[in-house]
Parts: C-alpha cells; sequence; structure tokens
C-alpha cells in the first residue's frame, strides 16, 4: 500500500489537533450543553404555554421589552457618539474612555446597583436635587432603563468603536480631498462600513439589557407590573413558582440564541460582500 498523499497527511494531522483541542476543551463544552439541555428538557410547550399566559409573566415580558427597547435606542445614540469619540481622540484621551466605557462590563452587578443607587436614588448625588423638583428616579421604570444601559454600554460602544478602527485611513483621506466634510465623512463612509459592527453591538447591548439582574433589582427593586422584568420575575419564582421561573428562563434562552444567530448572519454577510 502507497504512503499517503501530503493533503491527505495534512487533514488527517489537522482533525487529530482539532480532536485534541476538543477532548482538553470538553468539560467546558459539557458544562453549557447540560445546562442549556437540563433548561430545555425540563420544561414542555405545554407548561411554557401556560404560565406565559399568567398576568405576572405577561407584565414582566411587556415591561422587559418595553424598557430594553428604549436602553437600546438610548445606548445606539449615544453609543456612536462615544465610539466615534474613542476611534478619532488621541491615545490617551482614547485610552481614558475606554477604561471608562469597559467598566460597566467587568463591574460586579451589585456594585452597579449601589453605584446607581448612590447617585440617583432620593438621598444620592443627584438623585437628591432630582427630588426636590418632585422628579423620582430610584424604584421606576426610569431606574429599569438606567440600569439597563449602564451594563449593557461597554458591549454596543467597543464593538462598533473596533469596527470604525477597522477602516482603512485612506477611505477617509479620499473623502477629504474630495471635499468632505468630518460629520459627512463619518455618516457616508465610516458608519456604513462599519454598519455590521453596529448591528453586532447592538445585539449584544439588547442581548445584556434583557437580561439584567443585579443593578436593577438593587437601583429599581421588584415591584410587579412596574420594574419587575423576566430576570427579576425569574428570580422571585423560585420561591412562589418555579414552574414560571422556568417558562421565562427558556424564552430568555430564546432570545439568547436568536441574537448569536443574528450575529452569525449579518458577519458572514458583510464577509461575503467585503469578498
Amino acid at each position: 500500500m502507497g504512503e499517503l498523499a501530503p493533503k491527505n497527511r495534512v487533514s488527517i494531522a489537522s482533525w487529530a489537533f482539532t480532536g485534541g483541542a476538543l477532548l482538553l476543551g470538553a468539560p467546558l463544552l459539557l458544562l453549557v450543553v447540560l445546562s442549556v439541555a437540563a433548561l430545555v428538557l425540563g420544561t414542555s410547550p405545554s407548561e411554557v404555554a401556560a404560565q406565559l399566559h399568567e398576568e405576572t409573566a405577561r407584565q414582566a415580558i411587556l415591561l422587559s421589552l418595553k424598557t430594553t427597547l428604549i436602553s437600546l435606542a438610548l445606548v445606539v445614540v449615544f453609543g456612536t457618539g462615544l465610539a466615534v469619540a474613542i476611534h478619532r481622540a488621541p491615545p490617551w484621551l482614547a485610552g481614558i474612555l475606554e477604561i471608562i466605557v469597559t467598566l460597566p462590563a467587568i463591574m460586579p452587578p451589585s456594585v452597579a446597583g449601589i453605584a446607581l443607587l448612590l447617585a440617583f436614588g432620593r438621598q444620592g448625588l443627584l438623585g437628591s436635587h432630582f427630588d426636590a423638583l418632585g422628579i423620582r428616579i430610584a424604584f421606576t421604570p426610569i431606574a429599569v432603563v438606567m440600569a439597563q444601559a449602564f451594563v449593557a454600554t461597554p458591549f454596543f460602544v467597543r464593538e462598533l468603536a473596533n469596527g470604525l478602527q477597522a477602516t482603512h485611513p485612506a477611505l477617509l483621506e479620499a473623502a477629504r480631498i474630495d471635499g468632505a466634510g468630518n460629520l459627512r465623512a463619518a455618516t457616508s463612509i465610516l458608519l456604513p462600513i462599519s454598519s455590521p459592527f453596529l448591528l453586532g453591538g447592538a445585539a449584544l447591548a439588547w442581548a445584556r439589557a434583557v437580561g439584567e439582574f443585579g443593578a436593577t433589582i438593587l437601583f429599581a427593586g421588584n415591584l410587579a407590573g412596574v420594574t419587575q422584568t423576566m430576570p427579576l420575575a425569574i428570580y422571585l419564582g423560585f420561591e412562589t413558582n418555579l414552574s414560571q421561573a422556568k417558562a421565562l428562563a427558556l424564552l430568555l434562552l430564546g432570545f439568547a440564541v436568536c441574537v448569536l444567530v443574528l450575529m452569525k448572519v449579518v458577519f458572514r454577510r458583510h464577509l461575503a460582500l467585503a469578498h
């Protein structure tokens, strides 16, 4: 029998290396797969349908969708400005901005909740002034939106900033030679080219906002129909209604899968157009 062709030898070596790497990562892979499978298999479709018709579940779902859409709009509008500022700022200032923007992503949720409460609570740094004007923020739907925007901002800004960074400087230089100002260059070149990163960042930010728990419960409370989002309803459900908690958890899992699929499709289409 003749020797294997070089291409076949490379293929076998590649599969062997991949198999070894997969074996090494198997414990973490199983941790994710088994946990997700347990949730999916442990909740029947009829149970999910019945629980999602409950008033408390519907209120939590509607509040989550409403507040996350508002917080996402705020993050996209103001976060775009931050991403452009990071892209155009001198290195020392860009570094400072990146640290500030990234901080909520690595800050423990409980710390974020206390920080928001000390800043915007009734006795807080700014909240006391708002309270004097009759404006209450903490433990209201406004607090829910603020907590969501706080934790979601890094995911959008960093993704978009990376997209802007990937834009070839020659394109901007050519636009300036043709007489385009900074604003026109940003709107006609920077943002269109980085649109997949913008969409991907928005998807990640929304996913983070809809799953937000720690900062929300400390800053907004867990008031049914007022500030109780899906994660908070799940937390309460462990004590009062486990079936409802499982149903809402499965719904949030579905949201997460949809976001990941959307990002995969968007970036794959972008790569296809780029080639």
